[in-house]
C-alpha cells in the first residue's frame, strides 16, 4: 500500500504541469486522501512491526528457557529452528553470542569459534564484542593455549555483559591478565551479594593464589569464604573446604595452635569432614594431646572403610592407644581394623562387579542428583544395590573432570534419544507416503459422498420439524432443548462443509515421488549419526567404568 502511494507521487511529481489544472479543482479531496492513507498504513506497518518484534521475544523464550536450565542440546536446536523463521533476536549479535557460548560448552569449540569470528568482523556493539572475546580466550584456554587466551583478554575494553563478570575475573586470574575491562575490582564488589557463585569463585581465586605464593592473600580470602557459610547447606561444605585449607596452610607455617583452631570449627559430618578429622586427630597428636585425638578417630572408625582416611583412622587408632598404654585396646583395634579391611576388599569386588553392568553409566546419568543419597532414586528401582558404590563416588563426584564426562556423555544419551525419535518417524512417513500412493477414488467412495448429501438433506428436514416443535412448547422447556437444537444444527453445518470438501476432489492427493527419495536418504543420514553416536557412547562408557 505504501509503495503503491510513493509511486502515485513519484508520477504526479513527473507530470505536475498536464495536472494542475485538475489539482486546483479537486485539491482539498484528492490530498486529504493520499495524507489519511499514508496515516493509517503507516500505523498498519507500526502495528504489524509491534506484533512481529513481541511475536521474535516470545519465539526467543524457547532458546533462553532450555539454556538457563543447561539443557544446551534443546537450546540449540530450538535456536536453529527459530533463526530459520527469520526471528531478529536469535540472528542478532545477542543471540549469536549465545549460540556459540553454547556450542563451546557443548564441546563444539570449532563452530563457536567460527561464529565468534564472524561476529567479531561485523559487530560494533562493545558488550557483543567483548563477549565475543571472552568466549575466545576461554575456548583457547581449555585447549592449553594460555598464550592466544591472554590475548584474547587483552582485547577486552569496556564493559562485559554482567553475567559473565564473575567468569570473566576467574579466566584472568588463571592467565594472570584483567585485560582492560572497566568495570573489574568494583563491578564485583557491587554485585557479589546477588552472584550465588561468588564463593566459589572467591574460594578458586584463593587457591590459584595459594599456588603462586600469595599466602597472605589466599588467608584472607578463605577467611571471606567462612562468611557465606549461613546461606545454605552447599555453603556450610564450601566453608569446611576453607577452614581445611586454613589448618593446611597454619599447619606448613608451623602455627599447629591455629591449625587446631578451625579443624575444631570444621562439622564432623558432610562431604569434607572426613579429611577434616583425620587432619585434626593428627594436630592433636603433634600437640601430644592424644586424648582429643581419640574422638575424632573413633567416629572415623564407624565410616566406612572404602574411604580412604577411614582406613587411616582405623590404624591409627590402634597406634594412639598403644601410645596411651592400653595394649589391649590397641590388640582388639588391630584385629577389628583388619575384619573391616577384608569387608572393604569385598566391597571392591562388589563395585567392580556392579560397574561391569551394561546400563550403570546411563543410570549414572538418569538418577545424578540422588546417586549419593540415601533417598530413593525417582521411585524408581535399580537392579543393584548403588548404595554399595556412595563411599567411592564421594570424592569421585567433587572431581570437576569427572563432572565434565558425565555430561559429555549425558548430552550423547541426549542425541541418542532424538535420533532414535527421527527414526520412528522416518519409518512413520515412509508408511504415510505408502498409503498415500495407495489412496483412489472408488465407487464405495461416490456411493458415500451421496449418502451423505441424501443424510445432509434428511437432516434439514429434521431440523426445520423440531424448530417447529420447539415452538409449540413452553419457554422454559424450550430454553430446555434449545442449546441442543444449536448443537445439532452446528454439527450439520460441519456435515455439509466436509461433503461439499469431498465433492468437489477429482482425484485423491498423491505425494510427489521425489519425497519417497528425501525421507529415504533422511533415513540414511539419522542411521548413520545414531552408528555415530553408539560408537561414541561405548567409548566414553568405558571411560566411566575406569574412572570409577
Amino acid at each position: 500500500m505504501v509503495s503503491d502511494i510513493l509511486a502515485m507521487i513519484s508520477y504526479l511529481k513527473r507530470h505536475t504541469r498536464h495536472i494542475l489544472s485538475i489539482v486546483t479543482y479537486v485539491t482539498p479531496l484528492p490530498l486529504a486522501c493520499v495524507l489519511a492513507l499514508i496515516s493509517s498504513t503507516q500505523v498498519i506497518a507500526d502495528q504489524k512491526m509491534a506484533y512481529q518484534q513481541a511475536e521474535d521475544i516470545l519465539n526467543y523464550g524457547t532458546i533462553l528457557y532450555p539454556f538457563y536450565q543447561r539443557d544446551y542440546f534443546t537450546a540449540l536446536v530450538n535456536h536453529s529452528y527459530v533463526s530459520a523463521q527469520d526471528n531478529i533476536q536469535a540472528q542478532g549479535d545477542q543471540g549469536q553470542v549465545l549460540k556459540g557460548g553454547m556450542l563451546l560448552n557443548y564441546a563444539m569449540p570449532n563452530d563457536s569459534s567460527e561464529i565468534f569470528s564472524q561476529l567479531l568482523e561485523h559487530t560494533e556493539t562493545e558488550l557483543s564484542r567483548n563477549a565475543a572475546w571472552y568466549y575466545l580466550a576461554k575456548l583457547f584456554y581449555s585447549k592449553s593455549n594460555v598464550t592466544q587466551a591472554r590475548q584474547s583478554i587483552q582485547q577486552i575494553k569496556g564493559e562485559l555483559p554482567e553475567d559473565l563478570h564473575v567468569q570473566f575475573h576467574y579466566l584472568a586470574t588463571l592467565i594472570h591478565d584483567d585485560g582492560e575491562h572497566l568495570t573489574s575490582a568494583q563491578a564485583l564488589d557491587d554485585i557479589k551479594e546477588d552472584l550465588p557463585t561468588y564463593p566459589y569463585f572467591l574460594f578458586n581465586i584463593a587457591v590459584k593464589n595459594l599456588s603462586q605464593g600469595n599466602v597472605v592473600l589466599a588467608k584472607q580470602q578463605l577467611e571471606e569464604v567462612n562468611k557465606y557459610a549461613s546461606m545454605g547447606d552447599e555453603y556450610q561444605v564450601l566453608s569446611d573446604r576453607a577452614k581445611h585449607g586454613l589448618s593446611q596452610i597454619a599447619t606448613e607455617q608451623g602455627q599447629l595452635q591455629e591449625a587446631w583452631g578451625y579443624l575444631r570449627n570444621v562439622r564432623t559430618t558432610g562431604l569434607y569432614s572426613n579429611r577434616s578429622l583425620l587432619s585434626y586427630s593428627w594436630a592433636a597428636i603433634n600437640f601430644k594431646q592424644y586424648l582429643s585425638a581419640i574422638p575424632a578417630l573413633k567416629i572415623l572408625n564407624q565410616r566406612s572403610i572404602a574411604l580412604p582416611e577411614a582406613q587411616e583412622g582405623k590404624v591409627l587408632l590402634a597406634h594412639l592407644y598403644e601410645l596411651e598404654g592400653s595394649p589391649r585396646k590397641a590388640l582388639k583395634q588391630y584385629i577389628n581394623a583388619e575384619k573391616k579391611y577384608r569387608e572393604g576388599i569385598a566391597m571392591v569386588e562388589t563395585a567392580r562387579e556392579i560397574i561391569a553392568m551394561r546400563d550403570v553409566p546411563r543410570e549414572f546419568i538418569n538418577n545424578l542428583e540422588n546417586l549419593i543419597r540415601k533417598t530413593d532414586w525417582y521411585s524408581e528401582h535399580p537392579e543393584v544395590n548403588y548404595q554399595n558404590l556412595t563411599p567411592f563416588l564421594l570424592d569421585l563426584f567433587a572431581s570437576n573432570n569427572f563432572n565434565e564426562i558425565l555430561r559429555e556423555l549425558s548430552d550423547l544419551y541426549s542425541i541418542e534419544k532424538n535420533l532414535n525419535y527421527w527414526v520412528i518417524q522416518g519409518e512413520q512417513h515412509h508408511f504415510i507416503f505408502n498409503s498415500s500412493k495407495s489412496k483412489q477414488l472408488t465407487k464405495d467412495t461416490a456411493l458415500h459422498i451421496k449418502n451423505s448429501q441424501l443424510l445432509r438433506q434428511k437432516f434439514k428436514s429434521t431440523d426445520k420439524e423440531l424448530r417447529l416443535l420447539l415452538l409449540s412448547l413452553e419457554e422454559k422447556d424450550q430454553d430446555r432443548f434449545r442449546p441442543m437444537l444449536q448443537s445439532i444444527t452446528h454439527e450439520i453445518t460441519k456435515l455439509d462443509r466436509q461433503s461439499e470438501r469431498i465433492s468437489r476432489i477429482a482425484e485423491p492427493y498423491h505425494a510427489p515421488e521425489i519425497f519417497e527419495d528425501k525421507i529415504t536418504n533422511t533415513q540414511k543420514s539419522v542411521q548413520k549419526k545414531l552408528k555415530e553416536t553408539h560408537t561414541y557412547i561405548a567409548k566414553i562408557e568405558n571411560i566411566v567404568r575406569k574412572l570409577v
